[in-house]
């Protein structure tokens, strides 16, 4: 004799959620229906509890069904009712088998000599936990699969939501477009996204990937300054696109890269999008112009020559094209000494604040007292949609 059996397990992760249940039905024996009549009437009767509250109906799905017939078949082989068997693999597990990309998924079982629908059904609405999979306003599709075992029927309820998954182009798209309404919508201006710059781009998806995988990477720095990381796992675009929007907001950033990929985690086997999102702040003047910015340095470039006993240099407009040469090539390869082109002396810094001055270009200028005229070329990076918080200063000095 079976004795009543309840099984309830849950597990739940970040992004999916398997809900597994076990249901025995007990009663008289009835073989008037086939067992495709009864899968038939259960999807129905499922959907009729749907429909009366409002939600989506669920509709069959063939890779759904060989899980569902498998599982069933394993339970009369076994002759229990179970949701897991030594050397078995999981739900998740299952559902990857049979190549089904899934954002949630859930469970029922049952056990039932009663040949009828409508019983093993009632049965499954009068258990909250059974109730809960079949009313889950997540699910797209529903598989029903019985397996005849002498006078026992063993039935598996396989509820799933489906998605096709998008391209990493595709993603990005859509992550960008939110992101870049959502900015201009807060600052009044748009963000910066660094579409040209393969190496953002490459480090982004990297992280993507190594985030996928359970690893992270170290911080890569090299020219670009400072930046917030912000990095997020699930199959659900919306919840992708509220979450940066979240994180984001935490952080003051003017340009952005975003790296996708998409696989499988033990935590996510239906299949995530894992994404890195790369903030990179803005520079400390905002939205000044540039020759309000040239201003700040020589102001403070004649503030140092006068402490330090020189004379006032006069500003040299032809020596500014000189110095944006040199400081665009200083940001290219930071490690390349610069060489003036004519015959006057230059120095390159990287600052976040132009009203300072390191100490090698302090030297370069007591170095220089004779020279009488100075030209200054700026760097924005930002400016240029390139990554760095900062800029490069070039100070070019004639006699």
């Amino acid at each position: 004799m079976w004795k009543r059996l309840s099984i309830n397990a849950v597990w739940l992760t970040a992004a999916v959620s398997l809900m597994l249940f076990c249901q025995e039905i007990n009663g008289q024996t009835r073989e008037n229906q086939d067992l495709p009549a009864i899968e038939k009437q259960l999807l129905n009767l499922v959907n009729r509890e749907r429909a009366d509250r409002g939600l989506t109906l669920l509709e069959e799905n063939r890779k759904l069904a060989e899980a569902a017939l498998k599982h069933s078949q394993k339970m009369a082989d076994e002759e229990q009712l179970s949701h897991d068997f030594p050397d078995y693999k999981s739900l998740g597990q299952r559902l990857e088998d049979v190549g089904l990309f899934f954002a949630s998924a859930g469970e029922n079982v049952a056990y039932s000599q009663v040949y009828s629908a409508q019983a093993i059904h009632q049965g499954f609405m009068d258990s909250p936990s059974h109730r809960d999979n079949i009313l889950d306003p997540r699910h797209t599709h529903c598989s029903i699969r019985a397996v005849k075992k002498g006078k026992d029927i063993y039935l598996t309820q396989e509820f799933v939501r489906l998605f096709t998954p998008l391209s990493r182009d595709e993603i990005v798209v859509i992550l960008k477009e939110d992101l870049a309404l959502w900015y201009v919508k807060k600052y009044g201006y748009p963000l910066i996204f660094f579409d040209q710059v393969a190496r953002t781009r490459e480090f982004a998806d990297l992280g993507a990937r190594e985030q996928l995988n359970g690893r992270s990477i170290s911080p890569f720095t090299d020219k670009w300054g400072s930046y917030y990381s912000v990095r997020l796992v699930s199959p659900d675009i919306e919840k992708l696109r509220l979450d940066l929007r979240e994180q984001a907001g935490k952080v003051d950033f003017r340009g952005a890269e975003i790296g996708v990929t998409f696989g499988k985690q033990p935590t996510n086997p239906g299949g995530t999008y894992s994404v890195v999102a790369l903030l990179f702040p803005g520079n400390r003047y905002g939205e000044k112009n540039e020759q309000d910015l040239i201003r700040l340095v020589l102001a403070e470039v004649n503030r140092f020559r006068i402490e330090n006993g020189g004379r006032l240099f006069t500003y040299t407009g032809s020596l500014e094209g000189e110095g944006k040469r040199a400081a665009r090539a200083y940001y290219e390869q930071p490690d390349e000494p610069v060489r003036p082109l004519g015959r006057w002396s230059i120095v390159v810094y990287q600052a976040h604040d132009l009203q300072s001055l390191p100490g090698h270009a302090q030297e370069f200028l007591q170095q220089r007292k004779a020279d009488t005229r100075v030209g200054i070329g700026l760097f924005s990076p930002l400016a240029n949609h390139l990554p760095g918080n900062f800029f490069i200063v070039a100070l070019v000095l004639a006699n």
